[in-house]
């Protein structure tokens, strides 16, 4: 039987393996796993990610890229599994698989 934690845990690994199959049904594909924990952690996805400028590691949301605080301001306020088109997808409070611009 799953204790709430490891319900949460699953049912967050869930959601990221489901986003992370778009990368193989598209392999051109680009977008960023973004972890806002503690510090906000950043990790480019993609053929796209040998041009990218987009940093592993940031002290606040304010310090990235505006067109990333957007996406990420757009899914912080979708239900958890939520998922939009050209913005990207909430997995969990604190994770978001976020497109590329």
């Amino acid at each position: 039987m799953f204790t709430k934690k490891s319900s949460t845990e699953h049912t967050e690994k869930l959601r990221l393996n489901s986003a992370l199959a778009k990368h193989v049904m598209q392999p051109n594909h680009t977008s960023y796993l973004v972890s806002t924990d503690e510090a906000i952690k950043v990790q480019c996805i993609g053929v796209g990610c040998v041009d990218s400028n987009v940093q592993e590691v940031y002290r606040s949301v304010k310090d990235m890229p505006n067109w990333l605080q957007t996406k990420i301001a757009v899914l912080a306020v979708a239900p958890e599994g939520y998922s939009m088109d050209t913005i990207g997808r909430k997995i969990s409070e604190t994770m978001f698989m976020v497109e590329a611009e």
